[in-house]
């Protein structure tokens, strides 16, 4: 005689309604966020073949010596547009990380997740869109492609679980 599966516990579910397996699955969103973030967020190349690498705590330029420079020395208020742009970027994919980091705890919802994401994707892109417009420069929003892959694999985990009652 077969047993019917025990019910999940409303304290064993997510917001999301997803089950608990141990953390393994909120362990791997965690990941998913974190490693979206430390890629470079975009590939930024001049025409005397000069690389900037654009990440969400700074950038690191090879010419004419390795220089590693923060974010928040940049003068993101009181500089071009493409600053601010850069910080609601890297803002969105701090939240982001934050609301994964709350599923640790049973108190993430996989939306919030994955409109950050997407929020810092657009950002991004404009970041880098608007580098690539410039005479002599091209921007490959790297990063971008990143987040919206982070957030599409999130929210559609959370369709598909909602999906089996």
């Amino acid at each position: 005689m077969a047993s019917d599966p025990q019910p999940t516990r409303l304290s064993e579910t997510n917001l999301s309604g997803e089950a608990s397996s141990g953390g393994t699955t909120t362990t791997r969103v965690v990941a998913a966020v974190l490693l979206a973030g430390l890629l470079p967020w975009s590939v930024q190349t001049f025409a005397g073949g000069e690389v900037f690498l654009r990440f969400a705590w700074g950038g690191v330029s090879f010419e004419p010596a390795f220089t590693v420079q923060l974010l928040w020395s940049y003068p993101v208020f009181a500089g071009p547009p493409i600053l601010l742009q850069w910080a609601t970027a890297s803002s969105c994919w701090l939240l982001a990380l934050a609301s994964a980091v709350a599923g640790r705890v049973r108190r993430e919802d996989p939306r919030l997740t994955a409109g950050l994401l997407v929020l810092a994707g657009v950002a991004n892109g404009l970041v880098a869109v608007e580098f690539g417009v410039q005479p002599t420069r091209t921007g490959s929003p790297t990063g971008t492609a990143a987040v919206f892959l982070v957030a599409g694999w999130r929210y559609w985990r959370a369709l598909d679980s909602r999906c089996d009652d």
